[in-house]
């Protein structure tokens, strides 16, 4: 019976060594995943940044080409009313035939 007993005794101590190494084992796999994920997130954010801030150099340099182009093309336009020569006396006869006529 002691044979027995100093059987089952070793079974048990086995058992509980090879539940101990799961755990060793858990933890250092918990310890690799949280690693993995923190360099994952770090290499994303920095990716997203670069790519961020080439869209916003992108959106910026675009809109001062619109403003650019809006300008020249107000001024294009005001500078071809300035040439345009008025003639009011026509203009005032336009008027006067349609309102008094």
């Amino acid at each position: 019976m002691s044979v027995e007993v100093d059987v089952i005794e070793h079974l048990l101590n086995v058992e509980r060594e090879a539940q101990q190494l799961i755990i060793d084992a858990r933890t250092e796999a918990d310890k690799i995943i949280a690693e993995s994920k923190a360099k994952a997130e770090n290499s994303f954010n920095e990716q997203y940044g670069a790519i961020h801030k080439e869209f916003e150099q992108s959106e910026i340099s675009s809109k001062e080409e619109i403003s650019k182009k809006h300008e020249l093309s107000l001024v294009e336009y005001e500078e071809g009313l300035k040439s345009n020569k008025k003639d009011t006396k026509a203009f005032n006869s336009l008027l006067d035939s349609l309102l008094f006529s």
